[in-house]
């Protein structure tokens, strides 16, 4: 029988098929299906078949879009003694009949482990119990561990040193390895460690940490997770992952560990022209790794949303993404990047906001006038039309706006970006879609880097950052 451990090993390792029990699938509006079946756990996904008698009916398939809300909501017993929940199943299993028995075959990438009793305690519980003094020190004290698979570090700043000791022969020599990323932020200390090809994330709350609910608890972790992601060039999936408050374990999830995209233009290619004071956590692009986890911790409309353009971004700049797709979505995103950003600007400049309320009042002015001269004709709606979505400024100075609010300078920088942003966008919004030329990709490099550019300082970095990505090609700058 597995423990919640062994199962997390067999879930990383992708190989494992385990008998379920007490199955129990609610399918709302009061329908529950019980019964037996097993689950094989694959590198993509896990498969869950569920097995029940022919004469239990199945809710109908939607025909209707599908939303988190209609997922169906798993409860089982992994070998009669592990329990897993999920609260995403997706609600049109495959379905097969065979005499008396139906079938029901599910895909699904995360599960939920039940948490043993002896983990529902508080540390100062279990101190009380062994006799021992409460500790003493803040309310929450939240503590954080992920396995992301296959992944390298960046940038590295410790170690772990390993002493081999014999009960004959005494200590038979020592070992040490750099592996280890350890930093903090005003909430969190993190250490970032390779172990075995995996990337294990440690983080624990620090003391002035003034999170007042598990909401905040969870935004920490997910910030330092996105943080994570954004560095490195891949999606902050962790295959295993663990919370504890108060010393109490409240989240054990597993996930299949099958790498997703990958993005060939991470901010900092490992070991590329750094050296180890530009790695320092409170001094080189190391504090870039802190300073994102900050900045994504915080919850702000603009950071999740920045927080998905990344997600876009890494798919679109994978490996196996055809290299067209990827430059015209890198237009897409870095364009709607700017165009967020520079919403926000209009939302906190009271100079900006009064600028734009003077123009959104001559639009109407103007609009207004045409009805009241021309009679309704199309080309008196089209004109109107045309007034009603003009933008107060035309793309590029909206480019150099949100430069100048970043502090990124334009001439001597982010003038090539905008360039290679708009040799690569005009042609192909205006049908020009088959074409190849020399500079292809050294565009696209050229786009990609514009948008990482544009992260860095949105989160506040300030150092050594690549001006072009593209292998050893890469050309450093300072931002």
């Amino acid at each position: 029988m597995p423990t919640a451990e062994k199962f997390a090993e067999a879930v990383r390792a992708g190989a494992g098929t385990f008998a379920l029990t007490k199955v129990r699938i609610d399918c709302g509006r009061r329908q529950i299906l019980q019964g037996g079946g097993s689950i094989v756990l694959k590198p993509e996904a896990f498969e869950l078949t569920v097995t029940l008698p022919n004469t239990v009916p199945i809710p109908p398939e939607p025909t209707a879009i599908i939303k988190a809300a209609d997922c169906w909501r798993l409860e089982a017993l992994v070998e009669g003694r592990l329990g897993i929940t999920s609260g995403m199943l997706f609600p049109a299993p495959y379905r097969r009949i065979m005499d008396r028995v139906q079938t029901l075959t599910f895909r699904l990438d995360a599960l939920d482990l039940e948490v043993a009793d002896h983990h529902r305690q508080t540390t100062n519980q279990m101190r009380k119990q062994h006799g021992l003094p409460p500790l003493t020190g803040p309310k929450r004290r939240v503590e954080f561990f992920a396995v992301i698979p296959k992944v390298a570090l960046a940038f590295l700043n410790a170690g772990t040193e390993t002493t081999v000791k014999h009960p004959y022969l005494g200590q038979v020599g020592t070992s040490s390895r750099t592996d280890t990323y350890h930093a903090e932020t005003k909430d969190f200390e993190f250490a970032l460690i390779e172990r075995d090809g995996d990337l294990h994330v440690h983080a624990r709350s620090q003391p002035s940490y003034r999170g007042r609910n598990r909401t905040q608890d969870e935004r920490l972790m997910q910030g330092l997770l996105t943080a994570i992601g954004f560095v490195h060039g891949i999606h902050p999936w962790p295959s295993h992952q663990r919370a504890w408050l108060n010393g109490r374990l409240w989240l054990h999830r597993v996930r299949a560990p099958e790498p997703r995209a990958r993005s060939r233009y991470a901010p900092f290619p490992r070991g590329y022209g750094f050296g180890k004071k530009e790695q320092d956590p409170k001094l080189g692009i190391g504090r870039s790794l802190s300073l994102a986890a900050e900045y994504f911790g915080m919850g702000e409309p603009l950071a999740e949303a920045l927080a998905s353009s990344l997600h876009f971004f890494r798919e679109a700049t994978d490996s196996g993404t055809h290299f067209r797709l990827t430059t015209h979505s890198l237009c897409s995103i870095l364009e709607g990047l700017v165009r967020s950003i520079a919403t926000q600007i209009t939302a906190t400049d009271p100079e900006a906001k009064a600028a734009a309320d003077r123009f959104a009042v001559a639009q109407a002015q103007a609009a207004k006038l045409l009805k009241d001269l021309l009679a309704d004709s199309v080309d008196r709606r089209r004109l109107i039309g045309l007034i009603e979505s003009a933008q107060m400024l035309n793309i590029q100075d909206e480019f150099k706006r949100v430069c100048a609010h970043l502090g990124l300078p334009w001439d001597e920088l982010f003038a090539s970006h905008f360039a290679a942003w708009k040799s690569e966008r005009n042609p192909t919004h205006h049908g020009k879609l088959s074409y190849s030329r020399d500079t292809d990709f050294h565009h696209q490099s050229l786009i990609a880097s514009g948008i990482v550019l544009l992260v860095l300082r949105l989160v506040g970095y300030h150092g050594p950052a690549f001006k072009r990505i593209w292998g050893i090609q890469s050309t450093v700058c300072r931002i």
